[in-house]
């Protein structure tokens, strides 16, 4: 199963009329794209689901409360795989329903896969394959049943620090007592509860990747499996949606009644409960980076106590292993758990001081302050940030009162790739790693370029049609982008403007071969020239000097780029 959300085609900021729009690109009427869960010539692509007998249940409850948790998995996986077959596609076939984890089990493996203490810190060895198993179970959970047949809207629901369930459903009817898993690992230390909504996971997710590269990597992970199932989760539900509507005989518009129930809508309506500007923490979380950024650093902080130590977690006190009941020796089973030695070095429940931190662990080295240079993981977070973006782009369009409507998400979100430094805004705005759509990416450098060149003709006089959808023809970037400079003075923003209109060309190329005019030329070598004399003015400013050598080797480079691309036009011309 392909996990990647084709999503929406968003027809409100982009037209398939557009020049840059590709030859496969749907038709006007048609605004969805998603892979449905249903085929019809191999059945449904997931399997039934049902809970696992109660005194079963039970049994696995106390091996996960005993840490004995890489027998329970192994027996969950079991169930999960028992009667499952697939057909030559890779779909389930007519089979059994499968016996699942109830949503306290799923969220504590969510947890586990995230934890220090069986990620980068810990206790034992056989903790890291606790850790992949988990893993692998809520993989097989997403492939095999699908997020909605697994609950994974109750499993993976904030109660932000015991302040009650931020999301409600009538899915958490299905959970009862007998679910509940007695361990710090399902109740303080979960996720669900160190955190009070997803967001500030993401931000601090985002921060590990530049200022504590030791924990980006589980957090990869951990981001990858939830996109995947927040994509998932989207595409099954308004995949039911519309085949609701269709069975209705598409009267009136369709209602979108289970994907307003999704998981990823599920997550805004946190913020709004907590009485939040909702785009205003979104956009914070999705563009959160690193300690050099005092706001991301007041508000996006470790989950877990003590989370970002190096090394391994050894508690300080000795344990004795005798254990002799008629001498009421008990070993070590009265002296807490793995958890409390971490608490009870810090004397809070809560997150470690800087202090506290500096005494039990030295951090990572912070990466050069140079906005030139960013780290493997700030770079390779580039990628999670536009799936998010395309979600939450699918979430503005349906249901703009989740969040905001589409154009004004597009306008925030391009107002923040604008002022990212150059080598991140360059990962940003390249069309041959982006994982945007076309549409959405064009519309989203579009924005860009609206807010880096200052008094250009109007796009509506000159192609009406493809402004009023904020779409781009090569018609409006050679009479309103392509000759100008950047409004500012900078070499940074005269690079950055040379770099969008550079990779907008090449993608329209490469999707309709544009045809050569002494005119498209002409104003390709003006725009290079303009800004060639804009950044010799006096007062152009960068944070250091490396930033202002950079930012000039930049737009001498996609001068360069502009160059040899419209010679290559031409000589496509002659043939």
């Amino acid at each position: 199963m392909d996990f990647t959300s084709p999503l929406t085609t968003l027809d409100s900021i982009s037209t398939p009329g557009s020049f840059y729009t590709a030859k496969d690109s749907p038709q006007a009427g048609d605004i969805t794209a998603v892979s449905s869960p249903i085929d019809e010539a191999f059945g449904p692509r997931y399997r039934e689901a049902r809970q696992i007998p109660y005194e079963l249940k039970q049994n696995l409850h106390i091996d996960l409360e005993e840490d004995r948790c890489s027998v329970s998995i192994q027996v969950f996986e079991g169930l999960l795989t028992d009667g499952n077959t697939l057909a030559p596609h890779g779909l389930a076939t007519e089979s059994k329903p499968a016996r699942i984890a109830a949503p306290p089990s799923i969220a504590m493996f969510n947890t586990m896969a995230i934890h220090p203490s069986y990620t980068s810190r810990p206790a034992h060895r056989s903790s890291l394959h606790v850790s992949a198993q988990s893993l692998s179970y809520l993989r097989g959970l997403l492939k095999i049943v699908g997020p909605i047949n697994a609950n994974l809207r109750a499993a993976f629901r904030f109660r932000g620090n015991g302040r009650g369930g931020a999301m409600r459903d009538s899915t958490d009817e299905s959970t009862d007592d007998s679910d509940s898993i007695n361990t710090k690992l399902a109740v303080e230390q979960s996720t669900w509860r160190r955190s009070p909504d997803f967001w500030a996971v993401l931000g601090w997710a985002f921060r590990c990747a530049a200022a504590h590269p030791h924990r980006w990597p589980h957090y990869k992970v951990w981001l990858e499996y939830m996109l995947q199932v927040l994509e998932a989760d989207w595409d099954e539900r308004l995949a039911l949606d519309h085949e609701e509507h269709d069975r209705i005989g598409n009267q009136g518009h369709c209602e979108y009644k289970l994907i307003t129930e999704s998981l990823l809508v599920g997550y805004l309506d946190d913020l709004r409960r907590e009485r939040k500007n909702t785009l205003r923490e979104v956009m914070r979380a999705l563009m959160a980076f690193s300690d050099d950024d005092q706001s991301d650093k007041a508000i996006f902080k470790e989950i877990f106590s003590g989370e970002t130590l190096v090394g391994p977690r050894m508690s300080k006190r000795k344990r004795t292993q005798t254990v002799d009941l008629e001498k009421g020796q008990f070993g070590d089973y009265l002296d807490g758990d793995e958890f409390d030695s971490e608490e009870e070095a810090n004397g809070q429940a809560g997150p470690a001081t800087a202090r506290q931190t500096g005494r039990r662990g030295r951090p990572p080295k912070k990466e050069d302050g140079s906005a030139s240079r960013i780290s493997d993981g700030v770079a390779e977070s580039v990628s999670f940030r536009l799936r998010l973006f395309r979600l939450l782009s699918a979430a503005s369009y349906y249901i703009p009162i989740s969040l905001c409507p589409v154009d004004e998400l597009y306008e925030k979100f391009a107002d923040r790739v604008r002022l990212l430094p150059l080598p991140m805004f360059r990962l940003f705005i390249e069309s041959h790693s982006t994982t945007l759509p076309d549409f959405a990416h064009v519309s989203l450098l579009r924005h860009v370029l609206d807010e880096l060149v200052a008094n250009h003709p109007s796009a509506s006089d000159i192609d009406p049609d493809t402004d009023a959808q904020h779409g781009m023809s090569v018609l409006m970037m050679e009479k309103c982008f392509l000759p100008f400079a950047a409004g500012t003075i900078t070499a940074e923003d005269n690079a950055k403007l040379s770099l969008v209109l550079e990779n907008l060309l090449w993608f329209i190329h490469a999707r309709h071969e544009i045809p050569y005019t002494a005119s498209l030329r002409r104003a390709i070598g003006q725009g290079i020239k303009a800004r060639e004399e804009r950044v010799k003015k006096r007062g152009a400013a960068a944070t250091t000097a490396a930033d202002v050598v950079a930012a000039r080797d930049a737009l001498a480079r996609s001068a360069r780029s502009l160059e040899v691309f419209i010679d290559i036009v031409e000589a496509q011309a002659v043939l």
